[in-house]
């Protein structure tokens, strides 16, 4: 598994609590910790920091700070449908993403068994915080069951799309 992929979806998912969710909306700040929390995610996974690695992995991180602030920015000031505005930034992380992976070499150890399980475990565990703190979150409520449908199939294309990047991309 590609830890590019996975690592995005633990510093998105499993290690943004709704606080820093709140913080990113009130403030340029918590875009910042966020972005940085996903640079640390991404060097502690690849484990290997070569000048192309710390530069591509810089790169995501401030490119994935930009198109955070642009998602909480645009969809703040509108009433657009969360689900899309949620859907437009991961599929702007996941492009970033292949981009980058094309520069880094990736250790064996992900490809292996041990590293394929890891990869599994923090995978469904992202997607478990996902889908409780997406389902749950206070400033965008989903308040019917076809409100609750609808979130967890963007959350579900999301992570699907991450899964077939993360065995693909190499």
């Amino acid at each position: 598994m590609n830890p590019l992929f996975i690592s995005h979806l633990v510093a998105d998912f499993l290690l943004q609590p709704t606080k820093l969710v709140s913080w990113k909306e009130r403030t340029i700040d918590g875009i910042v910790i966020h972005a940085a929390i996903h640079g640390i995610i991404m060097a502690l996974l690849v484990f290997q920091l070569n000048s192309q690695a710390a530069l591509a992995i810089g790169t995501v991180t401030i490119l994935h700070g930009l198109i955070d602030y642009s998602k909480v920015r645009y969809f703040k000031k509108s009433k657009h449908d969360f689900e899309l505005g949620f859907l437009l930034d991961q599929a702007g992380h996941l492009v970033v993403l292949v981009v980058a992976a094309r520069f880094i070499t990736l250790p064996e150890f992900w490809f292996d068994n041990t590293g394929v399980s890891s990869g599994l475990l923090l995978f469904f565990a992202s997607l478990f915080f996902a889908t409780h703190n997406l389902l749950n979150i206070k400033n965008h409520p989903t308040k019917t069951l076809e409100a609750q449908q609808k979130r967890f199939a963007a959350i579900a294309l999301c992570f699907i799309a991450f899964f077939i990047a993360s065995i693909t991309v190499r």
